[in-house]
């Protein structure tokens, strides 16, 4: 870490008591490093947790720098109304280009942001509150924190961006309902073959299963809110009708074309082989959707089961836990971990070892958020 820049950190987030050292890890399981906090008072693990391990900004600093700590760490606690929007791989550095996603996030409103220690990723910070359910998406890469996390930061601002912290709730209910509550793509699994539904069928179906609101959305041509671009949108629609069709692409396009996302690039050339852009978006879903519908049995999407009745589709599970990081100390154990919900929303948590000693305790944790 370059900590000269860290003059550039707003006194909004200096002021107060949330800081802690990071030092990347290499993960004993081969995966990527991770960035594990530890406490400048005491050199031991620290938690997004426990405030005792968390000290002043300039304790931290001088810690890092005298015990070569890879950087800086900011705390989120809610009752201070800040929150944290997390984008990676954001930013092309050879280019000097960031992604649609996060241009748009950073034309937004002028406040503080800067890059993440990669140089891909970007850290965009605002007063106020998280404005909806769920905090991550990761169709979009976009995550939206006010407690529970913290950021490893650099002070190495973006250029353009402001020198202190924006007070927009507008702006944070639009990259909540634009980046974070947007609909996931329908997951995939053992491949099958053809469903023999008629079009009609096809499309009961798809309007009453668990996502049938997303679906009635695209299908009216309804993406705006959604999608960052109609093509997303397109791919997405693709993606639900290859799996309910079972990747009939004939029967696929049958049906795009009946939809409101229909337009004339559909049927424009795309490529050096003649292929027009319906048909290659068409390829492209069913390369991505492993699993298919079935009559009447139990099939597995998303990481959840569900079970065709009728006309309609019963989700059996109602969400999936996603472990993400995990500090082991010398008495106990941290867990960090996402709970996502039958409707795409992400729900962060940290349990401890002691809540995994029995049923009730496991509950009562889940039961926070």
């Amino acid at each position: 870490m370059d900590f000269a820049n860290i003059a550039n950190i707003p006194k909004e987030l200096t002021a107060l008591p949330r800081w802690v050292c990071w030092r990347l890890v290499p993960d004993g399981d081969g995966g990527k490093p991770k960035k594990v906090p530890y406490s400048a008072l005491t050199g031991k693990t620290a938690s997004v947790d426990r405030p005792a391990g968390w000290t002043d900004f300039e304790t931290a600093a001088g810690a890092a720098q005298r015990y070569g700590y890879s950087g800086l760490g900011f705390v989120f606690v809610k009752e201070d109304g800040l929150v944290g929007i997390d984008m990676d791989d954001c930013y092309d550095q050879e280019k000097a280009e960031f992604s649609d996603t996060a241009r748009a996030v950073l034309s937004r409103t002028a406040t503080y942001a800067e890059f993440s220690p990669s140089g891909t990723g970007v850290h965009v910070f605002f007063r106020g509150s998280v404005p909806g359910r769920g905090s991550r998406n990761a169709k979009t890469g976009v995550e939206m924190y006010e407690k529970a996390r913290y950021f490893t930061m650099t002070g190495n601002k973006i250029k353009g961006a402001a020198d202190g912290i924006a007070e927009n709730e507008d702006t944070l209910r639009w990259i909540h309902e634009n980046y974070i509550a947007a609909p996931k793509k329908e997951a995939k699994k053992p491949k099958k073959k053809g469903t023999a539904l008629s079009d009609d069928e096809l499309l009961g179906l798809a309007k009453n299963a668990a996502n049938g609101l997303s679906f009635g959305r695209l299908w009216e041509g309804k993406w705006q809110n959604d999608y960052p671009s109609q093509s997303e949108a397109d791919m997405a629609l693709c993606c639900n009708l290859a799996f309910w069709s079972g990747r009939d692409a004939e029967q696929m396009d049958r049906l795009f074309r009946r939809s409101g996302l229909m337009r004339p690039k559909w049927d424009e050339r795309h490529c050096a082989g003649g292929g027009t852009y319906g048909e290659q978006t068409l390829s492209r879903a069913c390369e991505l959707t492993d699993n298919v519908y079935s009559r009447g049995e139990i099939y597995e999407s998303g990481g959840r089961y569900f079970r065709s009745k009728g006309d309609s589709a019963y989700p059996l599970t109602n969400f999936i836990f996603r472990p993400l990081d995990k500090i082991e100390g010398e008495e106990e154990t941290q867990l960090t971990a996402d709970l996502v919900n039958t409707d795409g929303e992400t729900f962060p948590l940290s349990f401890m070892t002691a809540d995994f000693t029995n049923q009730q305790k496991f509950k009562t944790t889940l039961n926070k958020r």
